[in-house]
C-alpha cells in the first residue's frame, strides 16, 4: 500500500457521491460479530473511526438523525460484545444533535473520559474505569481538516497505571501528518511532566500504512505494533491499512483482531495488551 495522495482524495470524493444513496438505504448489519470473554489481566482496547455514524464521509447534518442514532446504537452493541476496557474513537463528533461519544458510553455501560468538544474530528475516549487524568488537544497543524488527540491515564485490570491515547491524523498530506506527529510527541511529554511517565498505548486512524508516517510516529514515541496487515478501509474496492494500535516497549500485544465491515467505513481493531514480565 502507498501513502494517501491527492488522487486518493479524488477517488474518495467521487466514490462518496456515488455510494451515498445506496449506503443510506442499506439496513443495519443483521449479524453482530462473535463476542469475546472479558480479560482478567491487562487491558483490552478498541479503536474505531465512526465517521460520525453517517456510514460514509459526508457532512453529518445531511443524514437523518434516526439513521445516525441507529448506526451509533449498532456500534454500541458491537463494542459491548467485545468487553472493551478502553475505547478510542475518531470522528465521534458531528452536528450538535447527537453527542455520539456519550451515546456510545451510555449504550455500553462505559464512561465518557472525553467528548468531542474542541477536539478535532472527534478523537475521544471511553473507559471502563474512571480515568485518573485526561489531556486533550487539537493539532495546530491541520491543513483544511482539524484533527486532535485525547490521552487518558487509566488502570489495567490488575491495577497498574498506563496511558491510552486516541489519535486522528490528517488524511491527505504526509507533511501535515509529520507535523502532527511532532505535536503529538510534545503533547505526550506535557502529559507526562504533569502526571508522571507510564506505559503508553496510541491507537486511532493514522491515515497511512506501516511504511509511511505510521513508522515515523512509532519511532517518535518508541512504540511497536502488530505485524497484522489486514486492511481497515475496504470501501469502493480499496484495501488500505489506516488504523493502528501501537504500544510502548514495556507492553505487548497478546491479541490483535480487525473486525469485519459495517456501521462505519473503517473496520474497528480490538487488541489485548499486557505488561511484559521482568526478565
Amino acid at each position: 500500500m502507498l501513502s494517501l495522495s491527492l488522487s486518493r482524495r479524488r477517488v474518495l470524493a467521487l466514490g462518496t457521491g456515488l455510494a451515498l444513496t445506496h449506503r443510506l438505504s442499506v439496513p443495519l448489519d443483521a449479524t453482530l460479530p462473535g463476542g469475546l470473554a472479558p480479560l482478567t489481566r491487562g487491558l483490552r482496547v478498541m479503536t474505531w473511526n465512526l465517521v460520525h455514524g453517517t456510514r460514509v464521509s459526508v457532512p453529518p447534518g445531511w443524514v437523518p438523525r434516526r439513521f445516525v442514532e441507529a448506526r451509533i446504537d449498532h456500534a454500541a452493541a458491537v463494542i459491548e460484545r467485545m468487553h472493551v476496557d478502553a475505547l478510542m474513537l475518531q470522528e465521534a463528533d458531528g452536528d450538535p444533535r447527537i453527542d455520539r461519544t456519550q451515546r456510545l458510553a451510555s449504550g455500553t455501560g462505559l464512561l465518557a473520559a472525553s467528548t468531542a468538544g474542541a477536539i478535532g474530528h472527534g478523537a475521544t475516549l471511553v473507559t471502563r474505569r474512571a480515568p485518573l487524568a485526561v489531556t486533550s488537544a487539537m493539532f495546530r497543524s491541520r491543513g483544511w481538516d482539524p484533527k486532535g488527540v485525547t490521552i487518558a491515564r487509566v488502570q489495567s485490570l490488575e491495577g497498574r497505571e498506563l496511558d491510552v491515547a486516541s489519535v486522528h491524523l490528517h488524511a491527505f498530506s504526509a507533511d501535515v501528518r509529520i507535523a502532527q506527529i511532532r505535536e503529538l510527541a510534545d503533547i505526550v511529554a506535557v502529559h507526562r511532566r504533569a502526571y508522571g511517565e507510564r506505559a503508553l498505548v496510541v491507537a486511532g486512524d493514522l491515515n497511512d500504512d506501516a511504511r509511511g508516517t505510521t513508522r515515523l510516529l512509532a519511532g517518535a514515541l518508541g512504540l511497536h505494533t502488530s505485524d497484522e496487515e489486514t486492511p481497515t478501509f475496504t470501501e469502493l474496492g480499496l484495501a488500505w491499512r489506516l488504523d493502528w494500535v501501537l504500544v510502548s516497549p514495556d507492553l505487548e500485544l497478546t491479541a490483535h483482531r480487525v473486525l469485519g465491515p459495517g456501521t462505519s467505513d473503517h473496520h474497528p481493531i480490538v487488541a489485548d495488551i499486557a505488561f511484559r514480565r521482568a526478565s
